[in-house]
């Protein structure tokens, strides 16, 4: 009895373990963009080398550092940053087309990274008196790009399991979207009526009942505790 009692056990662990777990995931009403905007914004986007899981991506990445060092100025920082957000947001989306959820996750994480750098260097060039105007008109045309291929990657991932983050990790690339944008119109008011990514935001904290206090304002998108259900934000 105890031998057959620790067998059924051991099988339902084999089970649990190997068979992939299916996650609810945030839901997001973008504008619904086409393959072919989602095409049209990756010819646009710097043209990439390697992806991420290519053997040799770590050459370009060592190159990427070794070229932002040598920038002039917070404001040309800002600039790379911008470029190099674009890479990541690319790399994202075409991994996503070759089903690596994955690399796709970690490298929306790193895109979160770049936008917030570029934030930083953004508001050190304004703070010097460095020009920002023209580089404003520049981030705004990008980061629209950047929220059709957002808006492709959701589309892929709500056919898809969820695993590796992904969620939590495509949830702060909005957040991190969205701040850039805010920093952006701040120079430019009314930049932030070109995306959709801001209402998200204000949307999810019109409707929430008793707001999660976090350590700093690093995430936007709050999960409720417990259980992850389903969420449609509006």
């Amino acid at each position: 009895m105890i031998k057959t009692v620790s067998a059924c056990l051991l099988a339902l662990f084999i089970f649990f373990i190997g068979t992939p777990t299916s996650f609810a995931r945030t839901e997001y009403n973008f504008r619904g963009e086409s393959q072919g905007q989602a095409n049209g914004a990756i010819e646009k986007i710097v043209p990439i080398r390697f992806l991420p899981s290519h053997p040799f991506y770590f050459s370009i990445r060592i190159k990427e550092v070794i070229s932002r060092f040598f920038q002039p100025s917070a404001a040309k920082k800002t600039e790379f940053d911008l470029q190099l957000s674009g890479k990541r947001i690319k790399e994202a989306y075409l991994e996503m087309e070759n089903g690596n959820l994955q690399q796709a996750s970690k490298s929306l994480s790193d895109y979160t990274k770049r936008l917030d750098k570029m934030g930083n260097e953004f508001e050190k060039a304004r703070s010097q008196n460095q020009s920002v105007a023209s580089l404003s008109d520049k981030a705004a045309d990008d980061l629209r790009l950047h929220e059709t291929l957002l808006d492709g990657i959701h589309q892929k991932f709500m056919t898809m399991d969820d695993g590796f983050g992904f969620d939590e990790n495509f949830e702060a690339a909005l957040a991190a979207h969205v701040r850039v944008i805010m920093i952006i119109d701040n120079v430019k008011p009314g930049v932030r009526d070109r995306f959709v990514t801001p209402t998200f935001f204000e949307t999810q904290q019109e409707h929430k009942v008793e707001p999660s206090p976090t350590p700093n304002d690093a995430v936007l998108f709050q999960s409720t505790p417990g259980a992850k259900p389903k969420r449609i934000i509006y």
